[in-house]
C-alpha cells in the first residue's frame, strides 16, 4: 500500500476537492492529513468543505484554516444545489446523519433524506464535465441483514422497515451518484464502511465501543445492555482515511470496496479487553436487554477484505493499540 503522502502526491494545483461531511469522524482525521501533506506544496490543491454552520466549523477547527481552503454553508435536511465557483475534480461525499443526532433520535425519514440531498445536490456539479473521480462513503448496513459481507453480494435490504433508513439511504445514494457518474464517464467509488475506533469516537451515545472506554475511564462498570454475543470487528480511523484516500487518487478505483477490520471480536469479549487495557479493577455487567427499536440488530457484522488485500490495503493499527491510546 502507498504512503498517504504517496497518494496525495498526484494532486495537482489545477485539481480542485470537495469535502462533504468532513467534519464528522473520518474528517477530523482527513482534514489534518490533507493540511500536512498541503502546507508543504508550492501550489496547494483547492480544497472546499461542504459544512451546515460556517461559524461554528471555523471557531471549532481554528487550526485547520488555510488560504487553499473554503468553507461554503449548505444544509442537506433542505433539497437543493451546491453553489459553487468551480467545480471540483475529485468530490469525497462523506456526509451522513452525526451520531449525536441519531442519539438525540432523530426521525428515520430524516436520516434517509439527507442522503437522497446530498446526493442529488451532486448531480449539478457533475454534469459540468470537469470531475474526474467521485468516492462515496456508504455503509456496511446496504447489504441488508446477512453475514456475506463481500462486494458481490446483492444487497437484501427490506426497504419497508423503518429501521431500514440509513441502509435504504445509502442505497440511494449509491444509485443517484453511480447512475450520473457511468453516464458521465466519472470514475465512481463506494466505500462500504464497517465499525470504527478512533480517539474522536463520541464516548457517550449508543457505541458500545465508545461506552465502554468512557465507563473504564470513569472508573464505573461496564453495562452490556445485549447478551454480549454479537460479533464485531473494529478498524482504526486513521487506516479508513488511508484507504480512503487511495480510493480518491488511484487509477482505475474498485466500484464497491469494503473498508474496516475483518478481526472478528464479540462484545462481551470487546468489553473484557476495554477493561483489562483500561481499568482492571472495574466489573462487567450483562443485562440481556432487547436492542433499540429503531437499530436492526446484526449478530455478525465483519466485512470481508479479499478484494482490499489484492489491492494491498492494509490495517496498521490494531484494536489493543487504538484501546491504549485512551491511556493518555
Amino acid at each position: 500500500m502507498k504512503p498517504i503522502f504517496e497518494s496525495l502526491a498526484s494532486f495537482r494545483s489545477c485539481d480542485s476537492i470537495l469535502l462533504l461531511g468532513a467534519t464528522g469522524l473520518f474528517g477530523r482525521h482527513l482534514l489534518p492529513v490533507l493540511i500536512n501533506f498541503f502546507d508543504q506544496s508550492i501550489s496547494p490543491t483547492p480544497i472546499t468543505i461542504v459544512t451546515r454552520n460556517k461559524s461554528r466549523f471555523n471557531s471549532s477547527f481554528p487550526k485547520l484554516q488555510r488560504p487553499y481552503i473554503k468553507t461554503i454553508e449548505h444544509d442537506f435536511s433542505i433539497p437543493g444545489s451546491l453553489n459553487i465557483d468551480t467545480p471540483p475534480t475529485h468530490i469525497l461525499h462523506m456526509a451522513n446523519t452525526s451520531a449525536a443526532d441519531t442519539f438525540k433520535s432523530v426521525s428515520q425519514y430524516e436520516k434517509y433524506l439527507l442522503l437522497l440531498n446530498s446526493a442529488q445536490s451532486l448531480i449539478p456539479l457533475l454534469s459540468s464535465h470537469r470531475t474526474a473521480r467521485v468516492v462515496f462513503t456508504s455503509s456496511g448496513v446496504a447489504y441488508g441483514p446477512n453475514s456475506d459481507y463481500s462486494e458481490s453480494t446483492i444487497s437484501s435490504v427490506d426497504h419497508l422497515s423503518p429501521s431500514s433508513s440509513l441502509a435504504f439511504g445509502k442505497l440511494t445514494s449509491e444509485y443517484i451518484l453511480s447512475h450520473n457518474c457511468n453516464k458521465l464517464s466519472i470514475d465512481i467509488s463506494i466505500a462500504r464502511c464497517f465499525s470504527f475506533i478512533s480517539p474522536f469516537i463520541p464516548l457517550d451515545v449508543h457505541y458500545a465501543i465508545g461506552n465502554f472506554i468512557s465507563s473504564a475511564l470513569n472508573n464505573r462498570d461496564i453495562i452490556i445492555r445485549t447478551d454480549g454475543n454479537d460479533i464485531r470487528s473494529y478498524q482504526h480511523v486513521h487506516d479508513a482515511v488511508s484507504w480512503l484516500l487511495f480510493l480518491l487518487t488511484t487509477d482505475s478505483p474498485p466500484r464497491i470496496l469494503n473498508i474496516g477490520s475483518d478481526i472478528p471480536i464479540s462484545i462481551r469479549d470487546l468489553a473484557q479487553l476495554v477493561r483489562s487495557i483500561l481499568n482492571p479493577s472495574i466489573n462487567i455487567q450483562i443485562l440481556n436487554e432487547l436492542p433499540l427499536d429503531h437499530n436492526l440488530r446484526r449478530s455478525y457484522y465483519v466485512p470481508e477484505l479479499n478484494l482490499a488485500y489484492s489491492l494491498g490495503l492494509v490495517n496498521n493499527i490494531s484494536l489493543q493499540s487504538a484501546i491504549e491510546h485512551f491511556l493518555g
